[in-house]
């Protein structure tokens, strides 16, 4: 059963390692990395909604709002997330795209607070 294993897992990461014509410019492993970053960074929902809505609103509106709308973002980026993870070798939605915009809360946090570029 041992050798069973080890023949499965080599079996695996040759399937995985290995380019494949129907992979050819798309791309699993960035699918794969989106949904970890999105899973782990998702709390950060919370301060992303609160700093959009300051920018229209007052501080406890924002507030309150920003921990409404925190927990709905944080909920469905990780949604995305598990799914990105789960489905990294398939390409759904076409060409292994995102399922939602921004893709990750760091381009969320950038589209509020865009950096100057030279």
């Amino acid at each position: 059963m041992e050798i069973m294993k080890k023949i499965l897992i080599g079996l695996l990461l040759f399937c995985l390692l290995v380019p494949s014509p129907a992979y050819a410019g798309n791309d699993p492993i960035i699918k794969f990395s989106r949904g970890l970053t999105n899973i782990i960074t998702a709390p950060w929902e919370y301060f992303i909604q609160t700093c959009s809505l300051r920018q229209d609103h007052d501080a406890l509106t924002s507030l309150f709002a920003g921990l409404l709308r925190g927990t709905l973002f944080t909920v469905a980026r990780e949604l995305t997330g598990v799914y990105d993870v789960a489905t990294f070798l398939i390409p759904l939605p076409s060409n292994y795209q995102p399922l939602w915009k921004p893709e990750t809360v760091f381009e969320a946090f950038e589209e509020i607070h865009p950096t100057e570029r030279r």
